[in-house]
């Protein structure tokens, strides 16, 4: 079965431009650490495999990496998270759950295709949902796969291993980096829902 074949819901670029049909996805990922260069490339590829499927035909996508440094507080995540399950992942029944649940956070698969790779839930914030509810979502449904799946979740931004309970807010930084890229592209934020 192709997990990406799915519906996991909407999906959010952090620029669209039309008359372009080009897409920019914006990733803070941590690569310093080992385990945050394995875990941001199987984010951002299995997003790119995810996105394929919402996207306009044709449309060129652009990848923006930016690896940060510094400390951030362990109140405070990102926008994107990884959530490592201890066993395999029961992926339609997956789908079905986030389906009944999901509002502000937008999920994907990220399955294992190696021996020591763990199957994996990703997790992609757009800005204008970082709100307090996508929060209270977070906890409950992340809570309800760490009792199911044994997950445990990853701020791709740090690399660290956060605890939802402490986390007071959601911390998305501002795109603006993005649209100067482009230079005079016009365009923002889109939400694609998946093509029939």
């Amino acid at each position: 079965m192709d997990v990406f074949e799915l519906d996991w819901g909407p999906a959010t670029v952090e620029l669209y431009a039309p008359r372009e049909n080009a897409a920019a996805l914006f990733f803070e990922h941590n690569l310093r650490a080992p385990a945050g260069k394995a875990r941001s490339l199987r984010f951002v590829v299995c997003r790119g495999l995810w996105l394929a499927r919402h996207l306009p035909p044709e449309c060129r996508p652009y990848v923006l990496l930016s690896d940060l440094e510094g400390e951030h507080s362990p109140q405070v995540i990102s926008a994107n998270l990884l959530a490592e399950a201890s066993k395999p992942i029961e992926w339609w029944s997956l789908r079905d759950t986030l389906a009944e649940v999901r509002r502000g956070a937008e999920f994907f698969p990220v399955p294992s295709e190696e021996p020591w790779e763990p199957d994996a839930l990703a997790v992609s914030i757009p800005a204008k949902r970082a709100d307090a509810a996508c929060l209270w979502e977070l906890r409950h449904v992340l809570a309800g796969l760490r009792d199911e799946y044994g997950m445990r979740v990853y701020d791709m931004r740090t690399a660290q291993e956060v605890d939802l309970r402490t986390v007071v807010s959601i911390d998305v930084r501002d795109v603006t980096l993005v649209r100067n890229m482009f230079g005079n592209v016009k365009g923002g934020a889109v939400t694609f829902n998946v093509k029939a």
